[in-house]
């Protein structure tokens, strides 16, 4: 559009005409779009990195555990597979597999007149077993299990090669029992789950909370005991401890009872909110599951005793 020899530019779309040209351009584009995250770098575990992506306050990634464990540790001896330096054919390492949560600790074991002293060789945390097909966001971590640990299996730790060489006594009795109960439940032979007396569950809290008042100064204190490694939450490994230690109960089907009663959140462990929550009462403020799952809420029907 020429004007006394000059050329225009174009009109300028009004404000209105603008809004709806900007709604009609945007029709869909939520549907398709879709969230992308950059590669894993290597650090921390994937669940860490997509964490720091989609928010600025950086918080953990809520974990829950599979509270139908009982807190085992199951041991073996590694070595490694093929070193390249021969006097790392002596040296030998002890992998602790946490049951309950899936993680591995490494530890090396003192060999003498080697010059190796031992010592941790690896922080507890779980093992990606595909860490080269994470580089693509698409595709999910795989993680080392309890069916990927037995004698003579080849794994791959942060870019170290072992093998398992020996399987402690507990760990072999242990997954001998674990094997026979599950052809058992096959055969129809046993029930599905470990029978939980409720009763007694709803006694062994009450158990607790006078042991605590006896014992300890107060609930902070308690709690520190409890929690042993000083994560500031008590997992089901230090509530099945405490129980026995304490002499409240020693079996661990109630053991896991009491921890889903104190757990008010659903973290799958006891956090010290639900523990002076539940405890810091005069009446247990419990969340009992009942034998069909449905579970029920309120605090149990007798009174425990007064502090």
């Amino acid at each position: 559009m020429d004007y006394i020899g000059i050329r225009q530019g174009e009109p300028i779309v009004g404000y209105g005409d603008a809004k709806k040209l900007n709604a009609q351009n945007t029709v869909g584009r939520r549907d398709q779009t879709q969230e992308c995250l950059p590669p894993h770098t290597g650090f921390g575990d994937p669940e860490d990195a997509a964490v720091s992506c989609k928010s600025l306050i950086l918080t953990a990634p809520r974990k829950r555990l599979p509270l139908s464990e009982d807190g085992e540790v199951l041991r073996y001896e590694l070595k490694f597979d093929a070193p390249e330096r021969p006097e790392d054919n002596m040296r030998r390492f002890l992998l602790n597999y946490y049951v309950d949560d899936g993680e591995i600790m490494l530890q090396e074991s003192t060999v003498g007149n080697t010059g190796f002293t031992g010592g941790r060789f690896l922080r507890k945390q779980r093992i990606c077993t595909n860490p080269e097909e994470i580089a693509d966001p698409r595709v999910k971590p795989v993680y080392l299990t309890q069916k990927d640990l037995y004698l003579g299996k080849k794994l791959q730790i942060n870019k170290f090669k072992f093998v398992i060489t020996q399987v402690d006594l507990h760990t072999h009795n242990y997954l001998s029992y674990k094997d026979s109960i599950a052809e058992a439940r096959k055969m129809g032979l046993a029930p599905e789950t470990d029978p939980v007396d409720y009763e007694k569950v709803k006694e062994a809290l009450k158990a607790l909370q006078q042991y605590i008042t006896v014992r300890y100064i107060n609930l902070t204190e308690a709690f520190r005991a409890f929690d042993e490694d000083k994560d500031n939450k008590i997992t089901i490994g230090e509530m099945k401890k405490a129980l026995r230690s304490s002499n409240v109960t020693s079996k661990d089907a109630e053991a896991m009872a009491v921890l889903r009663a104190l757990d008010k959140s659903g973290n799958g462990y006891v956090s010290y909110t639900d523990w002076f929550n539940c405890l810091g009462k005069h009446d247990l403020d419990v969340n009992l599951g009942t034998e069909d799952g449905t579970g029920s809420s309120g605090s149990p029907d007798s009174r425990s005793e007064e502090r």
